[in-house]
């Protein structure tokens, strides 16, 4: 009760992590699932890296639709922060019958302080939007979107870092996502089981 609401009522319905995505649809171990022991915790709002055998896209169960006049917020509290990741921020839901070979484009704040864009994961090909401050353990780091106007923002401890307005969202599904690598990195997110820490107003 300490750490997510489960009430069955249509106010009490949250989202979490999805034990059930791939992380790296790629990868052809073990099914790119996350493996390891335990990697989700703390009612599925917890990616834990320890052991695990694939790193990647660690996406949200419910998806933010496109062209709504409602701006989404969360927040995503850094418990291990090793090298350039947890990376916080979306990706575009891909279609069921959607292949690997038409990745869906991600927009994340990694902990060096970029914001950078990947419309390609097969050939890993980044393009740095902007950059914010670096972030490391105990920092959290949180993100709103408003798919109507066009409005990504990353905040650091309720500091405004950067404001993507250059991507179309009007005409997609997005998830709410952290990267993870399986170097020692971990997370938490709130995606409102919690009072927030840092809402903006």
């Amino acid at each position: 009760t300490d750490y997510d609401l489960m009430d069955d009522s249509p106010t009490q319905n949250w989202a979490t992590l999805n034990p059930l995505a791939q992380v790296n649809p790629g990868s052809s171990i073990n099914g790119g699932m996350p493996g390891g022991t335990e990697p989700y915790r703390r009612g599925n709002l917890e990616g834990n890296s320890a052991g695990i055998q694939n790193g990647g896209m660690w996406s949200s169960t419910a998806s933010i639709p496109g062209n709504v006049d409602t701006t989404y917020y969360w927040e995503v509290s850094m418990q291990a922060v090793a090298g350039n990741f947890p990376a916080v921020g979306v990706m575009q839901a891909a279609p069921l019958n959607q292949s690997y070979t038409i990745t869906p484009s991600v927009i994340e704040y990694s902990p060096n302080g970029n914001i950078v864009q990947n419309p390609d994961n097969v050939n890993d090909v980044d393009t740095v939007l902007g950059t914010g401050d670096t972030y490391t353990t105990g920092d959290i780091i949180s993100c709103s979107l408003n798919t109507s106007t066009n409005s990504l923002r990353f905040f650091k401890n309720g500091v405004l870092q950067f404001n993507v307005t250059t991507y179309d969202f009007s005409n997609q599904s997005t998830l709410a996502a952290c990267n993870l690598t399986g170097a020692g990195d971990s997370f938490t997110i709130n995606y409102g089981q919690q009072p927030f820490q840092h809402q903006p107003a």
